[in-house]
């Protein structure tokens, strides 16, 4: 299993990983099956090569790890060494759409916010509406992918900031739910 396999998508740039409660930004640049990952003020070269039945071997600045992956609901768990580390890994769109959910949630009104830029191709609500938690409310297309937004909570629809077509960026203001 790589992390491809996983929903990761490896051609990206950044990744958010989580571990022991603590988000890392990480940095990738690929050259083939060669990474070099920047975070934490580190960089390390990685060379890994695939062994099957989710088993990895890894070259850390030349340093040989067997890597072990399993992956159970979105965590993954890492057997390096007789040890386990369960982590998560999020590119860069799902990062953005977690940061997204977030803040849709907890006290006050919900403010819906675009994870990421792109066009806004439905609004399923409107002004006075009434929404439950986990209805989808819009949906953002960017990279020909669709991204469709839910209500944390149940609520009102007090406001329709954006209109379909519309181009937005990330973090832009879509519609606020009371």
């Amino acid at each position: 299993m790589g992390f491809e396999r996983m929903g990761v998508d490896m051609a990206a740039e950044r990744f958010l990983a989580i571990w022991n409660g603590r988000e890392v930004e990480v940095d990738v640049a690929k050259e083939g099956e060669r990474l070099r990952v920047h975070f934490d003020d580190e960089t390390h070269d990685l060379d890994l090569r695939h062994l099957g039945d989710g088993t990895l071997s890894v070259l850390v600045d030349g340093e040989s790890y067997e890597v072990v992956l399993e992956q159970k609901d979105e965590k993954v768990t890492a057997g390096l060494r007789g040890r386990s580390y369960r982590f998560e890994v999020l590119d860069e769109r799902r990062a953005r759409m977690r940061v997204g959910r977030a803040k849709l949630g907890g006290e006050g009104p919900q403010v819906v916010l675009s994870p990421m830029p792109g066009r806004v191709v439905r609004i399923n609500v409107k002004v006075g509406e009434r929404v439950a938690a986990g209805q989808a409310v819009a949906v953002v297309e960017a990279m020909k992918m669709e991204n469709e937004l839910r209500a944390a909570r149940d609520g009102e629809v007090r406001e329709v900031i954006a209109a379909v077509g519309k181009a937005v960026e990330a973090g832009e203001k879509l519609l606020v739910i009371v």
